[in-house]
């Protein structure tokens, strides 16, 4: 199997911002960056390969194999049909059923993905790669429980002897509280595969989570002597060096995570990383006093600490921004978009968050011409990958009438954000109940209901479905 590039997140804190009417229902998060939080490289979802077996049509194979060469290049669109040709043929076609879920997988649509590998599962039990793919899909998901199953699953089948379903699924126990059983996986996976860089760096980001600093910088090195390329790991040592407040040997790590990084959001975050340790004494005690103040609520407190770090860096557009998170919350809506303002000239205006919480003011304001040009830009700025943009630019898209783009920027918010804000789906039902797509709504107040269950817009949900002729 291939691998893709780990899956980064950025730890950002959401500072509760204001609720709108009951007629979008969605509650507004303002997001500030702080640090990057721990990232874990998943294995790629397996591709059914494309060779000749015993009791195919020869034009079986033929189809998935140029399927699977579209796949692999991003075409998603003539990779699925290949792959429908293919079951046309035979219906029974496991492997076409397989990479089908793949297509839908890379789409964002995650449950359709589920369908069709389990679909592949009727045909064939025993087929590992369809069990380590709706392993990762409920990874992705967030369901770490089901996807440890799947992954249990699939090495049973391989006889314990894929170090890649040792990885993932050590990654599932991790991000479901068993760091032991994770260790225990990594290590297995790397008994088996000496040279399987991941192992390493999701090992030491691990231990580096169980304060074990001193042994996770050992692992990640392993990842950066095997992967002399490999920027994720040179970003996790940059991590660790930090925990060890050993800011030089920090700043290199993430310099030479620079040196290898394609994506343009990782890059940029990285850039900040290196930003904040530069920062003259005092300006980061005050940053990170006012990040606390924010996560409490204080925001009068906040913006003190965030004056207190400007006097000092003047020109630390993150400050800028996140003093204008404090002073929107407390009202200042003028003091708060000059704010904002001054952040975006700082960064020559590519600064995704100050866009999208100027967009947020400016809103609130009633100016959703301004507010909208905001969230484009944010949208822009993040290489499109800014979910809360995405659905607050889709409120203002619904509330003007332009249903269509608002469903569209809704499920771009579900795709970004992997299917992590249950909100959306509500967004998103409620655009497509007024486009009179009933089915479609229903479904999707349906997901809302199983994702949030006794979220703030569970009884109306419900009540919708109810006059759907859905019982719930």
């Amino acid at each position: 199997m291939s691998h893709v590039p780990s899956l980064k997140h950025y730890q950002l804190i959401l500072a509760n911002g204001r609720m709108q009417s009951a007629s979008s229902i969605f509650a507004l998060a303002a997001f500030l960056l702080i640090s990057a939080s721990l990232s874990l490289q998943v294995c790629d979802p397996f591709i059914a390969p494309a060779a000749a077996e015993k009791g195919h049509d020869q034009k079986v194979w033929s189809k998935l194999e140029s399927g699977a060469a579209h796949l692999r290049q991003g075409e998603l669109e003539a990779a699925r049909l290949d792959f429908e040709a293919a079951l046309r043929i035979e219906s029974d076609c496991y492997q076409a059923l397989n990479n089908i879920g793949l297509c839908y997988m890379r789409q964002g649509q995650l449950d359709k993905a589920a369908d069709q590998f389990r679909r592949a599962l009727k045909v064939n039990p025993t087929y590992v790669g369809s069990l380590n793919n709706l392993g990762i899909v409920n990874y992705l998901q967030g369901h770490f429980e089901a996807a440890a199953i799947f992954y249990q699953q699939a090495l049973a089948l391989s006889h314990n002897k894929d170090a890649e379903i040792h990885t993932n699924l050590a990654n599932a126990l991790r991000d479901k509280g068993d760091n032991a059983g994770a260790i225990d996986h990594y290590r297995q996976s790397i008994r088996l595969q000496p040279d399987y860089a991941p192992a390493y760096n999701n090992l030491g980001l691990t231990l580096l989570s169980l304060h074990r600093e001193q042994e996770a910088a050992v692992e990640v090195t392993k990842a950066i002597k095997l992967k002399p390329s490999y920027a994720e790991a040179y970003y996790n040592l940059g991590l660790i060096r930090k925990a060890l407040n050993q800011t030089a040997e920090a700043k290199a790590a993430f310099e030479d995570s620079l040196k290898y990084e394609t994506n343009l959001s990782y890059a940029e975050a990285t850039r900040k990383i290196i930003g904040e340790l530069s920062l003259p004494t005092g300006t980061e005690s005050h940053l990170n006093r006012g990040y606390q103040l924010l996560e409490k609520n204080d925001w009068s407190g906040a913006e003190s600490e965030f004056q207190a770090a400007l006097k000092i860096s003047p020109d630390k557009a993150v400050a800028w921004n996140n003093l204008g998170l404090a002073l929107s919350q407390q009202r200042k809506d003028r003091e708060a978009i000059t704010a904002y303002n001054k952040a975006l000239a700082l960064k020559k205006g590519t600064f995704a968050a100050a866009h999208y919480n100027l967009g947020q003011v400016l809103r609130a304001l009633g100016d959703a011409a301004g507010a909208e040009k905001a969230f484009r830009m944010a949208i822009k700025d993040s290489n499109g990958t800014h979910a809360y943009a995405h659905i607050a630019l889709g409120v203002l898209l619904k509330s003007r009438g332009d249903l269509k783009a608002a469903v569209q920027n809704y499920k771009l918010a579900i795709l970004q954000s992997g299917d992590t804000l249950p909100v959306v789906h509500y967004n998103l039902a409620l655009a497509l109940e007024h486009m009179e797509s009933t089915r479609d709504a229903v479904h999707e107040y349906q997901i809302y209901l199983t994702q949030s269950p006794r979220g703030l817009n569970a009884d109306s949900a419900r009540e919708r479905l109810r006059r759907l002729g859905i019982s719930m």
